[in-house]
């Protein structure tokens, strides 16, 4: 690495994600002189760490880019991402997740405000008018009861993030879970600008199924429903 700390460290996790790889290019995860990449794999047989490697070999070697491997589950691929971080901030971005088109703006606007702890609005890659309805009532929703999704790529200090003892070991709801532990410390920096995120699920399960699938598991998430129970029915794709 750099003698500078950088200011943020974007935190990757990775399973079986060689499509998605396949189909970016080195602008995808763009290279910054304040910014570290850290991907973490959990497990792929399918070549993305390889292609991974192949598409941030630049980076790699000038000392930008971290490559590491964990047990598998999103919340403990990113608290291994986050223990090997570097910057003063962590930015949790999902696979198939962009950044914003402003990222350089962003970034300097993060180093003037230094907020505790904050997330984006969200827009989906679809092309149904539906799905201008869906990120919209994702987006308000959050604003409201600063509960961020992990498409929404929520960033933190990072001795903040230490402090809170990282994402609860759940095998979902660990964005909400965090979020819910963050706006006890202090109110969000609720970003107007919006990270594009794919809408894959909704495409290949139903559109208006997905949407209540969701709302079910958040119900049933406040209801006491187990983490474990609630993984089923979203890889199921079922609502009970």
């Amino acid at each position: 690495m750099p003698e500078q700390r950088p200011l943020l460290s974007i935190v990757v996790p990775l399973l079986n994600e060689l499509e998605a790889l396949q189909l970016a290019d080195a602008n995808r995860f763009p290279l910054h002189s304040e910014v570290e990449w850290i991907f973490v794999d959990g497990g792929s047989s399918d070549g993305s760490v390889e292609t991974l490697q192949q598409l941030m070999a630049k980076g790699i070697s000038a000392g930008w880019v971290k490559v590491l491997s964990s047990a598998a589950g999103r919340a403990t691929q990113m608290n291994a991402g986050a223990r090997a971080a570097s910057g003063a901030f962590l930015l949790f971005l999902h696979i198939d997740t962009h950044l914003p088109a402003d990222f350089d703006g962003w970034l300097a606007e993060l180093k003037r405000r230094e907020p505790v702890w904050g997330f984006f609005g969200l827009r989906l890659d679809g092309a149904q008018p539906s799905f201008r309805l869906i990120e919209r009532m994702i987006s308000w929703r959050s604003r409201l009861d600063c509960l961020a999704t992990g498409d929404q790529a929520q960033f933190v200090r990072t001795e903040v993030f230490a402090e809170l003892g990282g994402f609860p070991d759940l095998p979902i709801m660990e964005d909400r879970e965090l979020s819910r532990e963050l706006r006890g410390v202090a109110k969000p920096w609720k970003v107007r600008d919006h990270v594009l995120s794919s809408s894959r699920r909704w495409q290949q399960h139903g559109i208006w199924r997905t949407v209540l699938l969701m709302w079910v598991m958040k119900w049933r998430w406040r209801m006491g429903a187990s983490a474990a129970a609630l993984q089923r029915c979203y890889r199921e794709n079922r609502l009970f």
